[in-house]
């Protein structure tokens, strides 16, 4: 793992930690493969952390977890009435400034589908920020309206603009 400043807050309840793509944020089914709280309790000594938040593989970002049991239910509903962004590189040119995408998911083992019924409610407001003509992709903000697994990543595929370099969707 890169050796950048992972800890960018921290008090004696809570931590933000800058993730790095390309590590699971928890423990997958195979014991050996590292993940980044594991790291970050191995690295610096931590009794034990929570995950309050989840990233993709993929993903960079900060990533909350919970350094005191007792606070947990507080963190969470702060996490849950918080502004989620997120940005991201598209291919293709919408022609939309701003559009506002609601779908149901459906969580598969390693996808997520769209599907009429049968699945949660997913709702992302997007905004194209800037676009390259020549180069076919776009910068874009995504706010988290639900929070569902894959869902930026399946609402832009599944409207023709994927993520540039996911190889799920």
């Amino acid at each position: 793992m890169k050796d950048k400043e992972e800890i960018l807050f921290e008090n004696e309840f809570f931590l933000l930690a800058n993730k790095p793509e390309g590590i699971p944020v928890h423990e997958t089914k195979d014991p050996n493969r590292p993940d980044f709280t594991r790291y970050l309790i191995n690295k610096y000594g931590y009794m034990e952390l929570r995950t309050a938040n989840r990233l993709d593989l993929g993903t960079s970002g900060i990533v909350v977890f919970g350094k005191d049991n007792s606070i947990n239910k507080e963190l969470d509903e702060a996490l849950k009435n918080s502004i989620k962004e997120y940005l991201f590189l598209a291919i293709g040119i919408p022609d939309w400034k701003e559009i506002r995408h609601e779908c149901f998911l459906k969580d598969g083992n390693k996808k997520v589908t769209v599907v009429r019924s049968g699945g949660k409610k997913a709702i992302t407001d997007f905004t194209m920020l800037e676009y390259d003509v020549s180069k076919n992709i776009f910068l874009g903000q995504a706010n988290l309206i639900t929070g569902r697994r894959h869902q930026i990543r399946i609402a832009l595929a599944s409207s023709g603009f994927p993520i540039l370099g996911d190889i799920v969707y």
